[in-house]
């Protein structure tokens, strides 16, 4: 349409000139006047939104639905005289419902947007509430195309009857299975969206035998042909391109899909709803803040379908994604109350927005770009986020399936980079990325690089207390807990673990250390620390066993309030109590006493004497 308006318009102007150039030849301009030309402004045709184009779909879409719910039979679409691209995308949804398997179902099947590739247009996906992807479409010029769908005989389909998933960042994962006889065949393709295009990264796959109980055949599809690969090459495609966070695979689903428009379900506007405003670290407090009290009872199914999606308005579909993140984040923490800091970590005179447990441990990290906040990253089950001195964020990982030991720095144009990260895989297999490569490395080589570079911290502290240390990162809470803190510690009975070893695995050291509080009034308490230290050792007699020494010390020490601080100062050690409600911090700041060394420590509340049995 758009060429078709360009043709008139040049037609117009055409004529003009002609018409201009006849009446100029005919009336003569009068001597000194001045001779202006007036130009027609022919007002432009206003663009669509990515709304609007995708509008057609959707009405195809919700008419399909409709019909299926209802039980009526599907109209297949009449597509004579359309072109190759309308024609793809009206089979591609009603193939979508037609795979749909009974009438009560319909109602689970929904759409949504997202800009995947980050280039300004949202892409349309015609997903499920439980979140398997049917169909992928994005605007090319003026008008909508089909990526990618599931269903039995779409031209376009890369597998038929494959399940598209959601993987990690601008990534889908496509999986497929088919039997034949004994022999079960399961074949993975990535794919990303580039523009108006879909980019398949690699295919591969193997074959397990059901009757010899193994697998026969690992393969990868390249240049078109199918080629055997070893274990090494399986386990690396595996890595790189289909492992899902933390192999939590509902989880990664849910956190890169879009809010879900269910077409088939009556919804009521709700004027009160608090709006989920990430436009600022001011409204990101707020927003988080809210989050915090609307929601009490957390359950990780519920969250995967969607239950929590209508509690906030989204003004945006970034502020919806936000909202998804820290709502997993707020519910599967320490337990504690969150809190922050905005600290530079790039050093570019900014402060990125830190989410912190009352630990110190990181919950998420925020930057700013071009005066917009941007989340970079956020915790899953089964991470730890801590600092090093360079201000390098590290992210620990782990599950039953892996592990993962990453490094990332936020540059100064506000990427989140990975430096470099070490993987262990369930087969293990242990490997090194680093400048967006992936080798493999021995246990010596994986060893060497986790405890010369990744382990910055020393044995005595947890990596959360040498983020604090080295940072001098300070917890605010965001909701104001209206307890007496200090009263509700000084009747409990607080502890740290740490345990370090020489590197052979045959000699290493275990530390306990208690503190309670005795004689406390408003102004000063007795502090009591208990010191157990256990050192193993190969047995002297039999090295295949171990022997062990535990020894035992204690101090007491007088802290008093100054300022609204709890200090102490003994002669050998200086520092102070911080009084939390999850945990305490003890801030040594001079000491010549080794069992409390200079640093941020934590203590957790002791476990009762008698464990309720299960």
């Amino acid at each position: 349409m758009k060429k078709t308006f360009k043709i008139a318009v040049l037609f117009c102007l055409v004529i003009s000139m002609l018409l201009s150039a006849v009446a100029c030849k005919q009336t003569p301009p009068a001597q000194g006047a001045t001779e202006t030309t007036e130009t027609s402004q022919i007002p432009e045709e206003p663009q669509k939104t990515y709304q609007e184009l995708y509008a057609d779909i959707i009405s195809q879409y919700t008419t399909l639905l409709t019909a299926k719910q209802k039980g009526e039979a599907l109209v297949a679409p009449v597509t004579d005289g359309m072109g190759e691209n309308q024609t793809a995308i009206m089979q591609a949804v009603y193939e979508v419902v037609r795979g749909i398997p009974d009438a009560k179902n319909a109602a689970l099947y929904g759409y949504g947007y997202r800009d995947y590739d980050g280039n300004g247009v949202p892409e349309l996906i015609l997903f499920t509430k439980y979140l398997s992807v049917k169909a992928i479409f994005t605007i090319d010029g003026d008008a909508p195309i089909l990526l990618s769908a599931h269903g039995d005989g779409n031209p376009n389909i890369f597998f038929a009857n494959s399940h598209i998933l959601f993987a990690r960042g601008n990534r889908f994962l496509t999986m497929h299975k088919q039997e034949s006889g004994s022999l079960r065949e399961f074949t993975y393709s990535s794919f990303h969206i580039e523009g108006a295009q879909i980019v398949y990264e690699t295919v591969y796959g193997q074959v397990y035998d059901n009757e010899k109980y193994e697998v026969v055949e690992k393969f990868q599809m390249l240049d078109g042909k199918r080629t055997a690969i070893d274990d090494d090459t399986f386990a690396e495609l595996y890595w790189e391109y289909s492992t899902l966070a933390d192999g939590i695979i509902q989880v990664t689903f849910k956190l890169q899909a879009p809010y879900l428009h269910l077409p088939l379900e009556e919804k009521s506007e709700d004027k009160s709803l608090p709006v989920a405003d990430f436009s600022s670290y001011a409204a990101i407090r707020e927003t988080v803040k809210a989050i915090s009290d609307c929601v009490t009872d957390f359950a990780t199914n519920d969250w995967e379908n969607g239950e929590y999606d209508d509690l906030f308005t989204f003004p945006n579909d970034t502020a919806f994604e936000y909202y998804l993140r820290l709502l997993y984040v707020l519910h599967w923490d320490s337990g504690s109350p969150i809190g922050y800091d905005e600290i530079d970590l790039n050093g570019d005179g900014k402060d990125e927005l830190l989410l912190l447990s009352e630990d110190c441990t990181i919950e998420a990290v925020f930057t700013q770009k071009d005066g917009v906040p941007v989340l970079l990253e956020s915790s899953l089950l089964g991470e730890e986020m801590w600092l090093d001195e360079e201000r390098h964020i590290h992210i620990d990982s782990w599950n039953v399936y892996e592990t993962e030991n990453s490094v990332y720095e936020v540059t100064k144009n506000g990427e989140f980079r990975l430096l470099y990260a070490l993987f262990l895989n369930q087969k293990g297999h242990r490997y090194l990325i680093r400048d967006d490569k992936i080798k493999k490395i021995t246990y010596a080589e994986q060893v060497e690089i986790f405890e010369d570079d990744y382990v910055c911290y020393p044995p005595y502290l947890t990596p959360n207390e040498y983020s604090r240390t080295v940072t001098d990162l300070t917890y605010t809470p965001l909701c104001a807990n209206d307890e007496d803190l200090y009263q509700k510690a000084v009747g409990k009975t607080w502890y740290k673990f740490t345990n370090w070893d020489d590197g052979t695995e045959k000699e290493w050291e275990t530390a306990f250390t208690y503190v309670t509080f005795e004689n406390a009034t408003d102004d000063r308490t007795d502090v009591h620390f208990q010191y157990v230290l256990t050192s193993y050792y190969p047995h002297p007699d039999n090295e295949s066993y171990l022997g062990s020494t535990t020894t035992e010390s204690s101090m007491m020490m007088i802290a008093r309030k100054e300022n609204g601080a709890f200090v102490f100062d003994t002669g050998a050690i200086e520092g102070r109590i911080e009084f939390g409600d999850e945990y305490l911090w003890v801030i040594i700041e001079e000491s010549t006493d080794e069992r409390f060394p200079v640093g941020y420590h934590c203590f957790e509340v002791d476990l009762p004497e008698e464990i309720p049995p299960v």
